[in-house]
């Protein structure tokens, strides 16, 4: 009864980590097909509403069409466990691709979760390269609002993009499992987010924040 009204698994502090092919910053995806993440142990809806919330951020991040994978494509639903163990059935990925007209497939695990105050949400995502199979972009990490950085961060969130008529203070984000997925989504798309568009801003012939002229680099 514990172990069910607290989560998936025994939570740990915050980690953050991430990774960017330099393919993703130089050619940008169109289509991004989504196959709902796993995690066997946390309740589907909480995997739907953090896939939601991730889905939503990349299309905003990166301007391309996200479209969910159907949980009837057997195939390609296979392919999340097999990434998890570092293959990848490249048939499958060339057969998905013509099927949906991808540029790159997400795959996730959600490793943790807690959904109400202090809620916590651990996630591995990794992005694949529908021609190739590489993995364009990985990122993993566990936000727990018991640390005080997590709390300001998920707060400042609510202040800027939560409902304007919610009586609520902004702490209601703690007790929304929307919005605590919302504020998880922003925080592991935005590394992602800046080297793609420092990326296309040098690419323009535009000098970075050093005065440098060039190429995006491969790692945040």
């Amino acid at each position: 009864m514990a172990a069910a009204s607290t989560g998936c698994v025994t939570p740990e502090a915050q980690r953050v980590a991430t990774y960017v092919h330099a393919d993703l910053i130089n050619f940008p995806v169109r289509r991004i097909v989504v196959v709902p993440f796993d995690g066997r142990e946390c309740p589907a809806e909480a995997r739907q509403v953090v896939t939601e919330a991730l889905s939503l951020e990349l299309q905003s991040a990166l301007l391309c069409d996200v479209i969910p994978a159907p949980l009837t494509d057997e195939r390609l639903v296979a392919e999340a466990g097999l990434w998890k163990r570092g293959r990848v059935d490249p048939e499958a990925l060339i057969d998905a691709r013509k099927t949906y007209g991808a540029d790159a497939f997400l795959f996730g695990t959600l490793s943790q979760y807690k959904p109400y105050d202090p809620p916590i949400v651990g996630l591995k995502v990794r992005m694949l390269s529908a021609r190739t199979g590489e993995v364009l972009w990985a990122s993993e990490a566990i936000f727990d609002a018991r640390r005080a950085e997590v709390r300001r961060a998920a707060m400042e969130t609510m202040r800027n993009e939560g409902p304007k008529d919610w009586l609520s203070g902004d702490d209601m984000v703690f007790m929304s499992p929307r919005y605590f997925s919302r504020y998880v989504a922003r925080e592991v798309v935005a590394p992602l987010s800046k080297q793609v568009n420092r990326g296309a801003f040098r690419a323009k012939g535009f000098p970075d924040a050093g005065g440098r002229f060039g190429e995006g680099t491969a790692f945040p």
